[in-house]
């Protein structure tokens, strides 16, 4: 489905926060080829005759949930003798997400990407739990339902559920080859090819959201350090290697200490949460936004390119510290009082350094970062600082 999988905390727009593929192999949350999804195809079609085979290759699909959910769709294709599919998984309690699609034109991609589970006919069949057949939209009503927004008349939609029962997506199909509507007949196929890769998918989907959770901070759902040291390690080694640079941001809240100990641990926690917050309102959705732990959060920032060409370290560094003054100023212009039960504010200092410029490898550009952090406390603290190598000398001498 692109460059970008769908893995993470949550974004304010109410989506997952995504990260490129070649990561999510790193992560171990993509493991599959596509030969492996043709292969898996070919045994179903087949009968699974080597039973060898055959479990060693679903036992790669079910801990790749892309992978899982494409063999479901296109097993359900050929099954069914319709042209397009969609599959929506359980997101979140308020969010079904699109998992895998064929036949669907791109323009149509974007606007079900994301669809609530209270509408429409995904969502009835979604929270019924049924398989249902429309043989025409526009004779239909549900809530949230407008059959002008749908391309296709005639569809039937299959819920997927778990071994404990529980629904965790919908499988939607259309376009059936020869005919204007689907038959009864088509639906019992489509159930059946469902429940056949359900297993799979539900699998693969408990082992992605384990896998998932191990990667988030517990408090604030933003990506936690274990992410964040994958993570770097895995842009500096693609940075090298297509000569671009990438800015790592380090936010520290000032002053935190004294919140925490004035108003309770839980309010602060509740102001670690806000700034979470707005560090995901105001960094783009390819910046990987981290927590390293107390009061301190970190910034992945991947180079950006324009007319085809990756902007020059300097270029990167300016834009990072744009983004961090905006936050900044931001931050220093909410008021807590809701929080906190009286007027006040809070602050945070900055400190940025870049690859390759200020660093070589990861954890030398995060040390680099801390420094400048450091200076930025040093000079007053509501303050950005980027890296410069007189940090150096002035640390050794608060260290002598």
């Amino acid at each position: 489905m692109g460059d970008y999988c769908t893995f993470g905390p949550v974004a304010v727009s109410g989506k997952l926060v995504p990260v490129p593929h070649s990561l999510a192999k790193r992560l171990r949350i993509n493991v599959c080829t596509d030969e492996v999804v043709d292969r898996a195809l070919e045994l179903v079609a087949g009968g699974k005759e080597d039973l060898l085979e055959s479990a060693r290759v679903f036992a790669l699909l079910a801990h790749d949930v892309e992978a899982a959910s494409r063999f479901l769709v296109t097993h359900v294709l050929r099954r069914s003798g319709c042209r397009r599919c969609t599959l929506f998984v359980a997101e979140s309690d308020f969010m079904l997400a699109l998992a895998a699609y064929s036949g669907v034109p791109l323009r149509l991609v974007n606007y079900i990407e994301r669809l609530r589970p209270d509408r429409g006919v995904i969502g009835w069949v979604y929270n019924h739990g049924v398989p249902l057949l429309v043989r025409d939209v526009s004779r239909i009503k549900l809530p949230g339902l407008n059959p002008e927004r749908y391309s296709s008349r005639s569809f039937a939609s299959v819920p997927i559920r778990n071994e404990d029962g529980k629904i965790i997506g919908v499988v939607n199909v259309t376009d059936p080859v020869g005919r204007s509507s689907l038959t009864p007949e088509q639906l019992v196929q489509i159930s059946s090819a469902v429940e056949h890769a359900a297993p799979i998918v539900a699998q693969a989907w408990r082992s992605y959201q384990l896998t998932r959770l191990s990667y988030l901070d517990p408090l604030t759902s933003l990506f936690n350090r274990r992410f964040l040291q994958v993570a770097l390690d895995h842009y500096l080694e693609a940075a090298s290697r297509g000569c671009f640079p990438v800015s790592l941001l380090v936010v520290d809240v000032d002053h935190f200490k004294q919140i925490n100990d004035r108003y309770g641990h839980q309010i602060g926690d509740e102001v670690l949460c806000l700034i979470a917050d707005l560090l995901r309102y105001h960094f783009r959705d390819q910046d990987l936004v981290c927590r390293l732990g107390g009061e301190e959060f970190a910034i992945i920032m991947p180079r950006r390119r324009r007319s085809g060409k990756p902007d020059a370290p300097a270029a990167q560094e300016t834009e990072a510290v744009e983004f961090a003054e905006r936050l900044r100023s931001a931050v220093e212009a909410y008021s807590l009082e809701g929080i906190l039960g009286e007027p006040a504010g809070v602050t945070v200092s900055c400190g940025i350094a870049t690859f390759p410029q200020d660093a070589l490898d990861a954890q030398q550009l995060l040390t680099r970062a801390d420094e400048a952090l450091y200076q930025a406390k040093r000079k007053g603290r509501n303050r950005v600082e980027t890296y410069c190598p007189l940090y150096r000398a002035s640390l050794a001498d608060r260290d002598s």
